[in-house]
């Protein structure tokens, strides 16, 4: 038997918009860290979110 269980996390692209959040979490886990307000914009970040927070990000500069 399978069950679909209602799905608690959102996967979304992260960009400019959400700069701010983004690095907020990065300065919140890793200190000191390689992350500064414009490492998202050379490359290409996702995020997962719970409820609207982000919660955790993977991502790669070009």
């Amino acid at each position: 038997m399978t069950t679909t269980a209602p799905r608690r996390f959102q996967i979304l692209e992260e960009g400019i918009d959400e700069a701010e959040e983004m690095l907020a979490l990065v300065t919140m886990t890793t200190q000191p860290g390689a992350y500064r307000p414009r490492t998202h914009a050379p490359g290409h970040f996702m995020g997962i979110r719970d409820k609207g927070r982000l919660v955790a990000m993977v991502g790669e500069r070009t």
